[in-house]
């Protein structure tokens, strides 16, 4: 007898499945097998776009591999290293249809979570997290509170982080919106605030003009 028929997308959806059982076995393995398995999952797609003549056609994330990456971010013993592919692949696909909202707020979440650790991530790492947010271009996390307004302010007033740390926040604070469901931010407070850094960096500026501010 001949073999069933199976189109090409069926091939390529068993594939993912297995793809995806498979790969959160690497990420125990060295530092070069966890990050090329992050580089994968940060790709997987259910649909490719191929030869399209839609320049705004997107390629469909693979959902599963969405919840792969986020269990990839939220894992506190995970080089940050590992977790930037994963923080690459939530950012696109956030906005995609086969994303819910719920999921969405996991991701706006989850990237606050990992600002707010106890032990403060390398600045690379949180450079990476605060401008992500500014890609997400939310304000709030599901819980109708701007929390993501609020954790970049609270980045900006710390005078314990570095200038560019403190200057990425207010940069990605002008990408999100200044409003929540509860009503507009507090503009004046949120102004107070970048014109007093504004006038930090300088002073330090003026003090140590070979440094970096």
């Amino acid at each position: 007898t001949q073999p069933p028929q199976v189109t090409s997308l069926e091939v390529h959806e068993k594939y993912l499945d297995v793809l995806s059982s498979e790969l959160p076995k690497l990420f125990k393995n060295n530092f070069y097998v966890r990050q090329v398995a992050a580089v994968i999952l940060e790709n997987m797609n259910q649909r490719d776009v191929i030869n399209s003549l839609d320049p705004n056609e997107r390629a469909t994330p693979y959902v599963p591999g969405v919840y792969l990456m986020l269990e990839l971010v939220r894992d506190r013993k995970q080089l940050p290293a590992v977790k930037f592919p994963a923080i690459r692949g939530l950012v696109r696909a956030f906005n995609d249809p086969s994303v819910s909202p719920q999921t969405r707020n996991q991701i706006i979440r989850a990237f606050l979570d990992e600002l707010r650790q106890p032990n403060r991530p390398p600045e690379p790492y949180q450079w990476k997290l605060i401008t992500s947010l500014g890609d997400l271009k939310q304000v709030e996390d599901g819980n109708n509170r701007p929390t993501v307004a609020q954790e970049l302010m609270l980045i900006i007033v710390d005078a314990s982080q570095s200038w560019r740390t403190r200057a990425a926040a207010a940069y990605n604070l002008s990408r999100i919106p200044l409003e929540s469901s509860q009503g507009a931010l507090n503009l004046e407070l949120v102004c107070i605030e970048l014109v007093r850094l504004a006038k930090e960096m300088g002073d330090a500026n003026a003090l140590e003009p070979e440094l970096p501010h």
